[in-house]
């Protein structure tokens, strides 16, 4: 006969709700140990140990090895729901809990980086490299990703914001009320905010090819040289000035 399990830790509550759910659920399915739970889940499967520790409460599973879990004890879509909703309800935890964001309310740089932390952590705090695969073709770099969520840089132009809600996996019904505090905050440029975007656009500039240089030079040159540039470079997907760095000079 095997060695009991340890306790479930409970030190995040919702972490141990979600512990307390995977053990039940590889007992209902009459998995006696991990090892077989690893076997049952294939040969792209966690290790036993990385499963072991998923329903020890002691650490937030991945959503690949909450996955895995569930999908080896043949769980249904009910019980695969609560799972997830307690899986990003733990990692919250982790960090403080949920924040209030009152997006209607959102006005200035400062509110905005605060409601994105916000945003972040109030969807499970997913790791930088979810975020950049569920951004799509205009996926953001990690760096950018780390300098947003550190408040340093506001995403630049609209399919950089767009792709930081759908990295935080938020409903589709919500994504219209962040894109337009970002409006408000961010557009139009006037000749009074060209510091700031001149700033954020090294920020984004550090991203790209080291060819970029040539277009930092011309942000020197003066405010024309940067209107312009701000102008053309917000309707150009990052992946395309990645190639091409002199396509924010064309025209």
């Amino acid at each position: 006969m095997g060695r009991p399990e340890n306790p479930v830790d409970r030190t995040v509550p919702s972490r141990g709700e979600l512990a307390d759910l995977l053990r039940a659920e590889r007992h209902r399915a009459g998995i006696k140990n991990y090892v077989q739970l690893a076997a049952a889940a294939g040969s792209d499967a966690p290790s036993p140990a990385t499963l072991k520790r998923a329903a020890s409460g002691k650490r937030t599973p991945s959503e690949k090895t909450l996955s895995a879990y569930l999908g080896a004890c043949g769980s249904g879509p009910d019980t695969r729901r609560r799972a997830r909703r307690l899986r990003v309800e733990a990692r919250g935890d982790e960090r403080g809990g949920r924040k209030k964001v009152f997006v209607e309310g959102i006005n200035t740089t400062a509110a905005l980086l605060d409601g994105l932390a916000a945003l972040h952590v109030n969807h499970g705090a997913p790791p930088y490299e979810e975020m950049r695969t569920r951004g799509g073709r205009h996926a953001l770099p990690l760096s950018t990703i780390s300098r947003i969520l550190n408040r340093q840089m506001l995403p630049v132009y609209e399919k950089q914001m767009e792709a930081f809600i759908k990295g935080c996996d938020v409903r589709d019904r919500d994504h219209e009320k962040w894109m337009e505090a970002w409006r408000r905050v961010k557009q139009p440029v006037s000749a009074t905010h060209l510091g700031t975007a001149a700033t954020d656009l090294e920020m984004l500039f550090r991203d790209l090819d080291p060819r970029s240089a040539a277009i930092r030079r011309r942000l020197n040159r003066g405010r024309v040289g940067l209107q312009d540039l701000l102008s053309e470079v917000g309707s150009v997907p990052v992946s395309e000035l990645r190639r091409n760095p002199g396509i924010a000079m064309a025209g």
